[in-house]
C-alpha cells in the first residue's frame, strides 16, 4: 500500500472522529482517532520496513 493512499486513509479516520464529534459522541470520536492513528502507524512501519 502506498504512502499517499495510507495518508488518506488517515484523513479518512479524522473525519470519521470529527463527524462523531459533532454529533457530541466523544467516546466514538475518540475510538475512531485511536483506531485511525493506530493503523496509519502500522502500515507507515511495514512499508518501511519491507522496502
Amino acid at each position: 500500500m502506498g504512502k499517499p493512499l495510507v495518508l488518506l486513509l488517515l484523513v479518512f479516520w479524522v473525519f470519521l472522529a470529527y463527524r462523531a464529534l459533532q454529533r457530541g459522541d466523544v467516546v466514538m470520536a475518540a475510538l475512531f482517532g485511536v483506531v485511525g492513528i493506530s493503523l496509519t502507524v502500522y502500515r507507515l512501519r511495514s512499508h518501511s520496513s519491507g522496502s
